[in-house]
C-alpha cells in the first residue's frame, strides 16, 4: 500500500498505482488542459488603501507650552548694547560682516536680561 512505505510519500502521477485508484474511485483528472495556465496563476493583490500625509503639529510657543506669562513690567531684550560689536566670518577666517551687537543676537524678545557681562 502506498500509506505503509516509508521515505517520503510520493506517486506517480504516470505510474499503474495512480492509475488504478483513479478508475476506482472515479475521480476525474483535474488537472488543468490546455487554455487554463490562468488557473494556476496568483490572485491579484488587491489595492493598497490611500494613506493621508501626516499632518504637521500647530507652532506653539514654548511660553503658551508652559503656561508661562510674560508681565507688562519687563523690559523687553531690544536695544543694541553699548562698546559690543558682533563680527562674522566666512569659512576662512575673513570677516564677512561687523555690527553693533544687539539683544536679539543672543536673546528672544520674551527673555529678561539681568546681567551681562561683557569679556
Amino acid at each position: 500500500a502506498i500509506t505503509k512505505a516509508e521515505g517520503p510519500r510520493m506517486v506517480n502521477l504516470h505510474g499503474r498505482q495512480f492509475e488504478c485508484m483513479q478508475t476506482a474511485t472515479m475521480q476525474p483528472n483535474l488537472a488543468p488542459g490546455p487554455g487554463d495556465e490562468w488557473a494556476l496563476l496568483p490572485p491579484f493583490p488587491s489595492p493598497k488603501p490611500e494613506k493621508k500625509a501626516p499632518q504637521m503639529p500647530p507652532d506653539v510657543s514654548t511660553l503658551e507650552f508652559k503656561n508661562i506669562k510674560q508681565h507688562d513690567e519687563s523690559i523687553s531684550a531690544t536695544g543694541s548694547i553699548l562698546d559690543a560689536t558682533l563680527k562674522v566670518f566666512d569659512g576662512y577666517g575673513a570677516v564677512k560682516e561687523e555690527r553693533p551687537l544687539i539683544a536679539t543676537d543672543m536673546l528672544v524678545p520674551q527673555s529678561q536680561l539681568r546681567k551681562l557681562e561683557v569679556m
